[in-house]
Formats: C-alpha cells, sequence, structure tokens
C-alpha cells in the first residue's frame, strides 16, 4: 500500500522526510511511522511517539489505528493541556 506522509512536528522526526511510503496490507499508524524510520535511517527514541498526535485523512487517529491504501497521515505535536 501507498501512504502519503507529512511531518508536521520536524523538530521531533530527526530527520523523516515527508513523502509516500509503502506499507504492508493491514499497517497501523505506529507502523507507518516505524515503516518512514527505516526507509530514512532515523531511529526515535522509544517514548517519542507519545509526543505526536496523529491526522489520518482529515480525522484524528491513535497509533493502533488501521491505515488505508491511498491514505494522508499527517504526524503533529501532541497537544499539551493543563
Amino acid at each position: 500500500m501507498k501512504i502519503w506522509v507529512k511531518f508536521v512536528a520536524k523538530d521531533l522526526t530527526e530527520g523523516l522526510t515527508n513523502g509516500d511510503y509503502e506499507v504492508a496490507e493491514g499497517a497501523t499508524v505506529l507502523d507507518v511511522i516505524r515503516t518512514c524510520e527505516n526507509v530514512c535511517g532515523v531511529t526515535l527514541p522509544p517514548d517519542r511517539y507519545k509526543d505526536f498526535q496523529y491526522i489520518l485523512n482529515d480525522k484524528a487517529a491513535q497509533g493502533y489505528t488501521p491505515v488505508p491504501d491511498g491514505a494522508r497521515l499527517y504526524v503533529l505535536h501532541a497537544v499539551l493541556g493543563g
């Protein structure tokens, strides 16, 4: 499957690049991020994923959300509240 990814949280993504990525059928949002890491030769710290908020095809998503073929995924800063 081909997924388009935009990393808006550039200061947290350590060199992950925007663009199209090939992922396996049934991939989740976190699977897509891990694929991006592998393709770009980047390893994010294990706790980094909690710093992200995901928008998948214009709807909020979680790391475990399945990603359909042709999806558009935005990776943003998580919103901190108080």
